[in-house]
């Protein structure tokens, strides 16, 4: 996808020949974006790839790496994806790679893919574990000591839809706001996958939700972006963000008219509900817990969002 000097298997050898990388590495630093690379190491069509000691392909992929992280300016992300199972992480030299991702670009952010799905090798849960997690086509649990995002497809598919399938469903707007709500609730972020057809086009069913969600975000960012998870659990009834001395609830499920969760250390000064501020709820905090009413006509069918505002900083209700 990019102008490689490594082999002549790029995309400057189709009718496209125009370098990829090239062109989304300068429109995202001249719009201030954050850019990042996804990198597959393996390369099945490379005659060197698993020969022998795989020595030969290291090289290759050290030269490829150097290629993406020395000619296209600050490179903030690189997401490694699998190496195929079953081999050390002497035959990967995965530390070795690792090591000149950080040399090359000392600020980057990796993943903690820099070695095959499935290793065995105790010693790669910390050498390898990179910056962040990445649970893969479910919502990660609850984590707020360590970053993480699920990435997932916005296409159901038959083993997977990381690419276009015309044997595949898209999400709905309702299930992949359930899938964004879950991660920044949970404390982690949603990588969102989409599957573009083969004039490079990305379908409009795929194009509806998306629209959908930036819709929402528009509304109610303020909630999601520059927030923390928590300090209430979520769950199935839904979760919480914070900032500062503000907690976001996002209710996807009621009992009845009533959520009841557990006390906080902070006294609610004000609260108000964001989805539909004409339609007040009730919100009582005690010593024995806090507890939302609201109509179950005023309640919304995705997320009720119910703003609280606290006279302490939020951080300080967390348990970590």
């Amino acid at each position: 996808m990019w102008d490689t000097k490594l082999t002549d298997y790029s995309i400057m050898n189709t009718s496209f020949k125009r370098d990829v990388i090239k062109e989304l590495s300068e429109a995202c630093h001249k719009a201030g974006l954050r850019f990042g690379i996804y990198y597959s190491p393996r390369d099945w069509h490379h005659p060197d790839y698993g020969i022998v000691d795989n020595a030969k392909y290291h090289e290759y992929i050290k030269g490829q790496l150097t290629e993406l992280l020395t000619n296209y300016g600050k490179v903030d992300v690189i997401w490694f994806d699998s190496y195929g199972h079953g081999a050390s992480i002497e035959y990967w030299h995965a530390d070795e790679i690792l090591a000149l991702v950080k040399r090359l670009q000392p600020k980057i952010v990796v993943n903690d893919r820099c070695i095959f799905f499935g290793e065995k090798d105790p010693r790669s849960k910390e050498l390898l574990k990179g910056d962040f997690d990445t649970p893969e086509q479910r919502l990660g649990a609850f984590q707020y000591n360590r970053p993480w995002e699920s990435c997932m497809s916005i296409v159901d598919a038959p083993g997977g839809g990381w690419s276009y399938r015309l044997d595949g469903s898209v999400k709905s707007f309702a299930n992949c706001m359930k899938n964004l709500l879950g991660c920044a609730t949970g404390d982690g972020n949603l990588l969102l996958d989409v599957g573009p057809n083969a004039l490079g086009q990305i379908p409009a069913d795929q194009v509806e939700p998306l629209v959908q969600m930036g819709n929402w975000l528009k509304k109610y960012g303020v909630s999601i972006y520059g927030t923390r998870g928590g300090p209430f659990l979520n769950g199935t009834w839904g979760g919480s963000t914070h900032k500062d001395k503000t907690i976001w609830l996002h209710i996807a499920k009621w009992n009845g008219d009533r959520l009841e969760l557990p006390a906080l250390k902070s006294k609610i000064r004000k609260y108000a509900n964001l989805t539909n501020p004409e339609a007040q709820p009730l919100v009582e905090g005690t010593e024995k817990g806090v507890t939302i009413t609201l109509a179950a006509g005023k309640q919304d069918k995705i997320d009720t969002i119910i703003k609280l505002d606290l006279d302490d900083l939020a951080e300080k209700e967390m348990n970590h």
